[in-house]
């Protein structure tokens, strides 16, 4: 996690959890801070209560509850969008991941293409969350003032062996194309030695995460940058041109079925 420049004395207003078989990001929503609250006590607290909520009933199928019950009993006056992921045992040679979104975190699905494939990059992005927005630049949320998220939109996905999830704030997403991304992750991937297999390893996942983590931050102080920020703000007619300086939190993790 890379805080704001302005926000780094206070560790910044995003929080995470990673475990081996569940991650999570939350994104404190700033505009607490013009009424004197600080955004990021919400989300620190948001996201320990998530852990608990885990810890005492770790089954598939209870991720938004989780959620729920942590915004709930959080105390802390704020709000935060949230992203969760949860893994399961592999079944047919394939592991279930569960996640949860709320706001405009999110994730991306990363694979080697399939044997025989036109594509001949080594990764290819095959799914990315879609963004909750009442409207631009203004995320679903949770928290004070808001309702329970129970608005927050449940997947499932079949992932396989040495699939890649790369989860994290908006701080990324708003500076940063899946070239960007993809860039980071290919010096830190080792194809499969297996010449049919559609694989490969990440050799350094926190390497992978700090190279996307600084790129946006550099991009989010760019004012002639057309960002992915620039370019949805000019969809809805706003004139606005450059990155967007924020808070960037990100997490890479590989799918390994060793470990299930």
């Amino acid at each position: 996690m890379i805080p704001h420049f302005e926000k780094r004395y206070k560790g910044g207003e995003d929080a995470y959890i990673e475990r081996p078989d569940l991650l999570v990001v939350a994104d404190g929503v700033g505009g607490w801070g013009e009424v004197g609250v600080d955004p990021g006590l919400f989300s620190k607290a948001l996201v320990k209560l998530i852990e608990e909520e885990y810890v005492k009933n770790p089954v598939q199928g209870k991720l938004k509850e989780y959620l729920v019950e942590a915004v709930k009993k959080n105390k802390n006056v704020g709000s935060s969008t949230c992203v969760l992921a949860k893994f399961g045992g592999v079944q047919d040679g394939q592991v279930v991941m569960e996640t949860t979104n709320l706001g405009d975190s999110g994730y991306m699905i990363i694979r080697a293409p399939e044997v025989g494939s036109k594509n001949q990059e080594p990764l290819e992005v095959i799914f990315r969350s879609k963004e909750q927005q009442y409207r631009f630049n203004f995320p679903y949320q949770c928290g004070t003032d808001c309702e329970l998220p129970y608005a927050a939109e449940d997947k499932q996905h079949q992932m396989r062996s040495n699939d890649i999830v790369i989860m994290a704030s908006d701080g990324l997403f708003d500076n940063l194309y899946h070239e960007d991304v993809l860039s980071c992750l290919k010096p830190h991937y080792r194809p499969s030695a297996q010449s049919r297999a559609a694989t490969g390893e990440v050799t350094n996942l926190f390497g992978a995460a700090d190279c996307m983590a600084r790129k946006a931050e550099k991009l989010g102080l760019d004012q002639g940058y057309m960002s992915p920020f620039a370019r949805g703000a000019q969809q809805v007619g706003i004139p606005y041109r450059g990155g967007k300086a924020d808070d960037v939190t990100v997490i890479v993790a590989q799918v390994n079925f060793k470990y299930q």
